[in-house]
């Protein structure tokens, strides 16, 4: 607790009102030391603590560009998207400005498990974007791990590309999979120090082509 002492919590003394601050936490393992439940929660950011639902149906896009604005807010670190199926009707805006860097980790249960499905079109637009408008400073570096990007259909306009990000960095991408798209999949522009692998994507049949435009 915050004067000190410890409570053992169980389902006979849990009350209303209790804070994650006033639970103590120490992992199961062997020189581990006590914190805060609220302190171990911070570990990494769940859209799910900014209500995002993941059940294919609901529209998640507020609740997940609220996670990430509160991530940016605590000097970057892990964006966890649980296991489901998080629906958006707009572009996620996951720009920041390498200048001051800010590390941005993006990570789901698995690319079948964990997926952003688009539901909108739009030729410019993407299903994340992380580019400065000016086109004068470089993204911040930003990763992705065990995730997929879908689109609901490819059937009634243009489909966004899943990923645009300009000025990307030290960063790598890791276990995820694009499904099908009637656009371009992705726009990466001066990519410097990234590196790729286990990587799927699925375009209309296509290979995934890489154009070296430097």
């Amino acid at each position: 607790k915050a004067d000190g002492t410890s409570v053992l919590w169980t389902s006979d003394n849990v009350r209303p009102g209790v804070v994650a601050a006033d639970v103590s936490y120490v992992a199961d393992r062997g020189g581990a030391v006590e914190r805060s439940i609220e302190d171990r929660l911070s570990d990494r950011i769940s859209v799910k603590d900014y209500g995002a639902v993941g059940d294919g149906t609901t529209d998640d896009t507020n609740a997940i560009q609220a996670a990430f604005d509160s991530l940016i807010g605590v000097g970057g670190g892990v964006l966890y998207f649980p296991m489901g199926l998080y629906r958006t009707t707009e572009e996620l805006d996951f720009y920041r400005s390498n200048s001051p860097r800010v590390d941005i980790e993006i990570f789901g249960d698995g690319q079948h498990s964990t997926k952003i499905v688009a539901d909108f079109f739009g030729a410019g637009e993407a299903v994340i974007k992380s580019h400065d408008p000016l086109e004068t400073d470089r993204s911040s570096p930003i990763s992705f791990h065990d995730i997929g990007l879908e689109h609901e259909t490819t059937s009634g306009g243009v489909n966004p590309v899943f990923l645009d990000i300009l000025g990307w960095g030290e960063s790598r991408m890791r276990g995820v999979r694009f499904g099908s798209s009637n656009n371009s999949v992705a726009r990466f522009g001066g990519a410097q120090n990234v590196r790729i692998d286990d990587f799927v994507s699925f375009f209309a049949g296509k290979h995934f082509n890489y154009k070296d435009t430097t």
